[in-house]
């Protein structure tokens, strides 16, 4: 069977392993395109000139060609999985992530607790909130007199008024 090969024109072809047609003149194997009956058959081919391949030269066998694509297809699919890989400062901003994750649950259980304390000191048993000065009717500034019992220094230690000047 009959079919145009691009490089030496109409041929004779020779069915490869898969069926297909390919061209026969020595070392070229290229896929022929079928002829149509509107192709003219009577065309002198065009001289083409070609390179001589050496007999050991697999770079043209179509099998060696598909491999090399597939080697290459291969070795693309590594660098985009290395590419999409965490850098190194990524992970280590993960780490820091954590870290200030844990600081703010901290500070959120510290601050519970210091306004339960608040709670505490003003809700005590001398009723902090709500002591009213009989002598200015200022409230909530009180004062309590606190002893050292090492040493027996008397100080106070409470709510004072603001100063008017800051």
């Amino acid at each position: 069977m009959q079919g145009r090969c691009k490089q030496h024109g109409i041929v004779e072809g020779i069915e490869d392993r898969r069926g297909r047609l390919r061209c026969s003149v020595e070392r070229c194997r290229k896929l022929l395109a079928a002829l149509t009956s509107e192709t003219p058959t009577h065309v002198a081919p065009k001289l083409v000139p070609i390179e001589i391949v050496p007999p050991n030269d697999l770079a043209q066998d179509p099998d060696v060609r598909r491999y090399q694509k597939a080697l290459a297809i291969v070795n693309y699919q590594r660098a985009i999985r290395e590419a999409q890989r965490p850098l190194d400062w990524e992970a280590g901003l993960n780490d820091l992530g954590g870290f200030v994750q844990s600081l703010t649950e901290r500070l959120e259980s510290l601050e519970t607790r210091i306004a339960d304390l608040a709670d505490r000191v003003y809700s005590g048993p001398t009723g902090l909130t709500g002591f009213k000065c009989n002598n200015c009717g200022t409230r909530g500034t009180v004062a309590y007199s606190v002893r050292c019992t090492s040493c027996n220094n008397d100080t106070h230690w409470g709510w004072y008024p603001k100063q008017s000047g800051s």
